[in-house]
């Protein structure tokens, strides 16, 4: 069948408008800038068949342009970054690197490129990392750590991250290598300081604790355990005010809140044990900072229950009567003290009465020391219900005690009295005997008879001898009449001036044994008042010195005229030996003392480490000054002790503050160590905390061979009394061969 030009035409036109519709499609979906290509094959006469092929030229435009972008971006970070990026082929060669690994490697792009890559691995990462390499060939992204070395050698370590490269089928991979080697660096510093805290936190003999801002446990270490008696479980369920005791628990909590508030505080606490018993504590509190905000609190808890009981231990010895555990003498001037400036400042009066046990030495004598001492314990257990609560029962030793009567009139202290006396005119019945004792009592005023502790001591000491005169058993109050002491006080410091001008003085040496050799290591240097009417006893003119103050000037003579003497033993080829001498209060902080020693030891020529000075107890209330007076001393080279010890105010932490050499065990300790359990306690926790003080302890008023046993099988290592020896002139004159020099010859 032909086909009429017509219909053929006709056709013709029926494509076009077909076409055309298309187009239309095109441009009003907003695909501009098509290229069409219409071809037409006419099939002879069975049919003609069109072929139309249409381009977005736009598109192609937009997708060449994008693809240069992502090309220029790939460039861009390929070149600049700061990690080194890599690309392998399917052999797991280089195929490129960019400028970053060439600079942090050292190897140039020809050296890497085609090279396998574990070349730049360190040997013992070779085989792990050939793992993830093979991984990621076959398809799976892989991220591992491993040492790559420099061309140097230098060892960095990297973070790899790898993914394989697709193109139908995988042909390659890229791989990224961050260097993280400061970052381990400090991860390893990191664990080994979290090692050496977990250490310091585990194992540290105290407890450290910590706890958020509201008091409540976070983290214990073992310890907290053994202090507490808490298991650590159990801690971390509760807040430390549980355990806190009442008497700390205000203190405590000021100083927990000053540490979260960012000061840091040491202090000493107590808490209940889990079974009941108080443990003391010393505790130090540190904020806990976190991104410069506090968190909570650190703790560091020591135990320091023996310490401070053996320190309370020891200064309740100190303070009290072994005996009877009353105020001793030393406690009662203190208090006696306090009452004065108190009733100064209140306008009140102040009652002082000084007892004395009558015939008690008679008792003791015919049925010994032990019912001695139980009847001392029951006396005092009379006279404290004859007293008021705000009233002091002190014992000054032997059968005398006395009695601080606080805001109390004339007739209450004499009601007092009588009350005293009543009480004791009952038998006590003693180790299986019915024993009778009476009172003789004085009563001294504040104001009316002195302002002055010691002479209302003095006064009722007075006064109570004068009760004995008048028949014992009985009461006196001081009366000026009783005896003319302030005028022998006057005549006393007039002959003391004379005294020293008209050189009355000389000085007396006690020798002081070394306990183990017994032999001759010192001597102590005490003064002497030889007046033309006879040698006047220490005790007479001591005190007065002081009050005076000519205590300054005879001080530096004594001073001087010790070491002189010692010098002169010296020369005269003498085996060389210490020599001490007693600094009184005021001699201590005058202002020239650290130039006048040092003086008086240039002057002499005598070496600064033969010369002991010797202080009191009560002399080092002033802490920080007396630390630096003594500081001072020792950088002279001169050795300083403590005398008297056990009488006065001393503690552990003084004693460890201080730049001490020795210590004086006070006589009073030593004369019945050997029938006092009490004393001989004493004694041997005195001699063992002052060794482990690194200080010698000497002993005083050593008069029996057991006393000194005693001492010797305790370790105390140099004596000093009438056992050996009573004080003695330096050197013998005519017959008399008891002198120091007859000593140094042996």
């Amino acid at each position: 069948m032909k086909i009429s030009k017509m219909s053929f035409l006709l056709f013709i036109l029926l494509v076009i408008n077909f076409i055309l519709s298309i187009m239309f499609f095109f441009i009003k979906g907003k695909l501009a800038e098509i290229h069409l290509f219409i071809s037409i094959i006419i099939n002879g006469v069975y049919g003609i068949c069109i072929f139309l092929h249409i381009r977005n030229k736009r598109v192609d435009f937009e997708l060449e342009k994008n693809l240069n972008q992502t090309i220029l971006q790939y460039e861009s970070l390929f070149k600049y970054s700061l990690d080194i990026i890599f690309s392998l082929d399917s052999r797991g060669c280089f195929t490129s690197i960019n400028p970053i690994g060439e600079q942090i490697t050292g190897f140039s792009k020809e050296e890497i490129v085609l090279s396998y890559f574990d070349f730049w691995l360190v040997k013992e990462d070779k085989e792990k990392a050939q793992l993830y390499i093979n991984k990621c060939l076959h398809g799976t992204p892989q991220k591992f750590e491993a040492k790559i070395h420099s061309k140097n050698n230098k060892c960095i370590e990297v973070l790899i991250s790898t993914v394989p490269i697709m193109n139908g089928e995988i042909i390659g991979l890229i791989g990224i290598a961050k260097d993280i080697t400061a970052r381990k660096e400090m991860e390893r510093k990191l664990s080994k300081s979290e090692q050496r805290y977990r250490s310091l936190f585990q194992y540290n003999p105290d407890a450290i604790l910590s706890l958020d801002m509201d008091g409540n446990f976070v983290s214990l270490n073992p310890i907290c355990s053994v202090i507490s008696g808490y298991s650590n479980e159990e801690l971390s369920k509760m807040n430390f005010s549980e355990i806190i005791t009442t008497e700390d628990f205000e203190k405590t909590a000021i100083s927990f809140q000053k540490a979260a508030n960012g000061d840091p505080q040491t202090y000493e606490s107590s808490i209940y044990h889990k079974d009941g018993h108080v443990v003391f504590l010393q505790a130090t509190n540190i904020p806990i900072r976190v991104e410069n905000k506090i968190v909570g609190v650190y703790g560091i808890i020591k135990d320091i229950t023996k310490q401070k009981l053996a320190e309370d231990q020891i200064e309740f010895m100190a303070f009290h009567d072994p005996l009877t555990s009353l105020p001793n003498r030393r406690l009662f001037k203190k208090r006696l003290n306090e009452a004065l400036q108190k009733a100064e400042k209140g306008n009140f009066t102040v009652g002082v009465i000084y007892l004395d046990l009558d015939r008690f030495k008679l008792i003791n004598d015919t049925l010994g020391h032990s019912t001695g001492d139980h009847l001392l314990i029951e006396v005092t257990r009379r006279l404290k219900k004859c007293l008021r609560e705000q009233d002091t029962l002190s014992r000054q030793g032997g059968d005398e005690f006395t009695i601080l009567l606080e805001n109390v009139t004339n007739l209450e202290a004499q009601n007092i009295a009588e009350t005293i006396i009543d009480s004791l005119r009952y038998p006590f019945k003693v180790d299986q005997n019915e024993l009778y004792i009476t009172p003789s009592i004085g009563i001294s005023f504040f104001p009316w008879h002195s302002k002055s502790a010691e002479e209302l001591l003095l006064k009722a000491d007075i006064a109570m001898y004068k009760a004995k005169e008048l028949g014992k058993n009985n009461y006196y109050l001081y009366n000026p009449m009783l005896e003319k002491e302030s005028y022998e006080k006057l005549k006393i410091q007039n002959e003391l001036y004379k005294a020293l001008e008209a050189e009355q003085f000389i000085l007396y040496y006690q020798p002081k044994i070394d306990i183990a050799s017994k032999q001759l290591v010192g001597v102590e240097a005490l003064l002497r008042w030889q007046h033309p009417k006879g040698m006047v006893p220490p005790m007479k003119f001591i005190s007065i010195l002081e009050e005076t103050g000519l205590i300054i000037p005879i001080g530096e003579w004594i001073l001087r005229e010790a070491c002189r003497q010692n010098k002169s033993w010296q020369d005269q080829g003498y085996p060389p030996i210490s020599i001490s001498v007693n600094l009184s209060t005021r001699q201590f902080y005058q202002q020239n003392l650290i130039s006048m020693v040092s003086s008086i030891l240039a002057e002499t020529g005598m070496s600064a480490k033969y010369l002991e000075l010797e202080i009191t107890e009560s002399m080092t209330m002033d802490v920080d000054l007396a630390s630096n007076i003594l500081h001072e001393l020792k950088e002279l080279g001169v050795k300083v002790s403590i005398d008297d010890f056990g009488t006065g105010y001393s503690s552990l932490y003084y004693l460890k503050k201080f730049p001490i050499d020795g210590l004086k065990i006070d006589k009073s300790f030593i004369q019945d160590i050997t029938t006092s359990h009490s004393d001989s306690n004493i004694v041997t926790t005195i001699i063992d905390m002052a060794h482990h003080l690194g200080l010698r302890v000497i002993a005083e008023g050593v008069e029996t061979t057991e006393q000194l046993q005693f001492l010797e099988d305790n370790h105390c290592d140099e004596a000093q009394g009438y056992l050996f020896s009573p004080p003695l002139p330096a050197n013998g004159s005519g017959h008399d061969s008891k002198s120091i020099e007859a000593f140094l010859k042996k």
